[in-house]
């Protein structure tokens, strides 16, 4: 799930309902706080993150109401789309500050709002987990899994493997030729490698300053801090 940047959306605490989504802080200045939600009710791998949120009614449940935010009315804008793109083209313009997508889609937004600028924020996820291993929230839940990353065949695969993949589809998973460009489908090959290669390096292949930092001791958090 991805927000626009938290500068578009003031007065909006820390959010937890459905798969954990939060947002960013920031201070309450207007009476009215209109906030666009973009979703795919038809994907089954976005509608936890879309429809259910709406129809259980949770985002006016979770929402603050006392302290400064007590004088706050939530505006909600629902704005469904039965694929991506339109989600991002809105967080792009501004009118949509949530957006649920699946897994390509939502690199794509991340790497076209930070070539326009508008850095957009990822800040749950509620099908796949956050290092593509394939065991989410709703698998938890009974949903089949998706084969995952480190799959050893998928280590092993070509980027091109991938690439063909995002053109033609695979199994249950559509063809993305129509949503993501050639040049982005190559992108999010090379993402996908980075984050196997993330899990699974060894000391040899790092360079002699990354196995300095991982011989030194972890620095301790300050206090208030999270470690």
């Amino acid at each position: 799930m991805r927000v626009g940047p938290a500068s578009k959306l003031p007065g909006f605490l820390p959010l937890l309902v459905a798969a954990t989504i939060g947002l960013a802080s920031a201070t309450a200045n207007a009476e009215v706080l209109e906030i666009g939600i973009g979703t795919q009710h038809t994907t089954t791998n976005t509608v936890t993150g879309g429809i259910v949120l709406k129809e259980l009614g949770l985002l006016e449940k979770h929402l603050p109401k006392t302290g400064k935010y007590k004088d706050i009315q939530y505006k909600f804008s629902w704005q469904n789309a039965t694929s991506a793109p339109p989600l991002t083209n809105g967080m792009m313009a501004n009118n949509i500050q949530i957006a649920t997508m699946g897994d390509y889609p939502v690199m794509v937004n991340g790497a076209t709002g930070q070539a326009t600028g508008n850095i957009t924020q990822f800040i749950a996820v509620i099908t796949y987990n956050a290092y593509g291993g394939g065991n989410g929230i709703v698998v938890q839940r009974g949903f089949s899994r998706p084969p995952s990353y480190y799959d050893p065949r998928l280590r092993q695969a070509p980027l091109g493997h991938f690439y063909d993949v995002m053109t033609n589809g695979y199994g249950a998973m559509g063809s993305y030729a129509s949503q993501v460009e050639p040049q982005d489908r190559w992108a999010i090959a090379a993402y996908v490698r980075a984050l196997q290669l993330s899990q699974h390096a060894s000391a040899a292949e790092l360079s002699p300053e990354e196995r300095q930092k991982l011989s030194q001791p972890a620095a301790a958090a300050a206090p208030g801090e999270h470690e």
